[in-house]
């Protein structure tokens, strides 16, 4: 059903407009000779001009004084007794940009501080020092700034409280979104150290020295909603339902009823009532324990019914041509038979509908089950003499216009999740934690929120709406890496871009959209 995906579905496609050559020059063209000549070069330095190759920037910082951040921040967050020269705005805004034009660590500022250029877009004349930026995290101290992370949380969930504010009131890129819930997504992920010097890191339970933070995404965005550090021994769930009494009724207001998904990690009692306490709903992996499995008993065999991945079922909608090219051979398969490994593929699998109760104090909730039917075939030679099945429990509390098919599709496209974690962690290295201190690492993961957010924010309101699911190294070379040439002019500041960028007419859009 549509109405539970809505953004999620669009494709990540290129534009590839005005890419290609007109095909009355591509005869031309073989006639030159050599495409690439390598002509000899000559090098010269000039103090006239000024060109920064970050001038993509501007749209970001053009964001920021949309949503008025430096208001926003300064109001919020108080942590300097003195701004000699630099206010609380100052430092989590050249974090943020450190991050956007793909810094990984603190020491990178020095890219941006010795960028004239670039400076000149912000409209100052210096960025605070690696060291300097450091000391900022670690004022965000309970005992010596009580509330300070906390205001810093806020200040920057208010940012994308407008910046959803703003996107709730353009109705023609919310065109065919009303009605269509809003995925969001909680997971955890386990930061290891190979040193001994971070705060409260401790043993997970995969054996390694390492944070704990869990975080909340909106698969319909592609945003960070919400994100905890944690110390490295706690259980995946631990926090996890504060979180989202915390956010839920933000995210509510914000964007439109809300449906959970989690893995089995996360099914406590205190998870499903923080969804049910906000009007959301769930959609939860479920463990397999012994008195579901004394529900299967119930079903009865014409009650199963058969479940084909989502690719599966477009396949009869292509033309014979294309499901034909779509369809290849499974390499796979045919290595493991010709090696007489086990063959554990899944074949065919179906679906039924119990109702269950998970604790004795909760309410009844729909479970359903699939039944996959596992291939234990030793060798091609020798089949398997028994039919085997596997079984799989999702627990939820969608109401029953949604099939369990529908349901089961919600649960399975939550494995998208892990590829934004694997993003946070490679193209906005969130999960660096830059200092010793735990909190300063906290108040980091916010400023790598809001970095990571505002390159989201930018596709949701003037860049095209897909962008938001590229990943941030493409997103990077095509809105961020820009050479341009920053001019002084009449009292104001002017970028001047090459014509011959691929994207410069969506960029010259975009800036008019922000700052007309």
């Amino acid at each position: 059903m549509n109405v539970l995906h809505g953004i999620t579905k669009l494709r990540a496609s290129h534009f590839a407009g005005d890419t290609g050559l007109p095909a009355r020059e591509r005869g031309e063209l073989c006639d030159r000779g050599r495409v690439l000549r390598t002509p000899k070069l000559h090098i010269e330095v000039s103090d006239r001009m000024h060109a920064t190759c970050f001038g993509g920037a501007a749209l970001v910082i053009a964001l920021w004084r949309k949503l008025d951040g430096a208001r926003v921040v300064d109001d919020r967050v108080n942590v300097l007794r003195r701004h000699r020269p630099y206010h609380e705005s100052d430092h989590v805004l050249a974090q943020a940009l450190n991050l956007v034009v793909g810094g990984t660590c603190l020491e990178d500022l020095t890219r941006l501080q010795h960028d004239p250029a670039f400076l000149r877009m912000l409209g100052g004349d210096r960025l605070p020092d690696p060291t300097t930026a450091g000391d900022f995290l670690r004022r965000f101290d309970d005992a010596a700034n009580p509330g300070s992370l906390a205001a810093l949380r806020r200040a920057v969930d208010e940012l994308q409280t407008r910046a959803w504010a703003r996107h709730r009131k353009d109705r023609k890129r919310r065109r065919g979104q009303r009605g269509r819930l809003v995925l969001l997504d909680v997971d955890s992920k386990i930061r290891a150290f190979t040193g001994n010097q971070k705060e409260r890191a401790d043993l997970s339970f995969k054996g390694t020295w390492a944070h704990h933070p869990v975080l909340l995404t909106c698969a319909t965005t592609q945003e960070v909603v919400a994100v905890r550090n944690r110390p490295g021994n706690v259980v995946s769930s631990d926090g996890a339902a504060q979180m989202l009494r915390e956010n839920l009724p933000r995210v509510t207001a914000g964007l439109g009823q809300a449906v959970v998904r989690m893995d089995a990690g996360f099914e406590t009692a205190a998870v499903r009532a923080a969804c049910m306490e906000s009007s959301a709903y769930f959609v939860q992996a479920a463990c397999g324990r012994a008195d579901r499995h004394k529900l299967l008993a119930t079903v009865a065999n014409d009650e199963w019914t058969e479940w084909l991945p989502p690719h599966d079922r477009r396949r009869g909608k292509w033309p014979a041509s294309a499901r034909e090219r779509r369809k290849g051979r499974n390499l796979r398969r045919e290595c493991v038979l010709r090696r007489n490994k086990d063959d554990k593929s899944k074949g065919q699998r179906w679906l039924a509908e119990v109702e269950c109760r998970p604790t004795q104090s909760e309410s009844a909730c729909r479970l359903i089950v699939i039944r996959e039917e596992a291939r234990l075939q030793w060798s091609t030679q020798q089949p398997s003499l028994f039919q085997h099945f596997d079984y799989r429990f999702v627990l939820t509390n969608l109401p029953r216009k949604y099939t369990p098919s529908d349901i089961v599709d919600l649960s399975y496209d939550r494995c998208d999740q892990e590829k934004i974690i694997c993003q946070l962690g490679d193209d906005i290295p969130m999960w660096h934690m830059p200092v010793r201190e735990f909190a300063g690492n906290e108040a980091s993961l916010e400023i790598a929120r809001l970095a990571w957010n505002m390159g989201k924010w930018l596709g949701l309101l003037v860049l095209p709406l897909e962008s938001i699911r590229w990943e941030w190294k493409r997103f990077r070379s095509a809105f961020v890496f820009v050479a341009a040439e920053v001019i002084h002019r009449g009292r104001q500041t002017w970028l001047r871009f090459s014509p011959e960028h691929r994207y410069v007419g969506m960029l010259r859009a975009a800036h008019a959209n922000l700052d007309p």
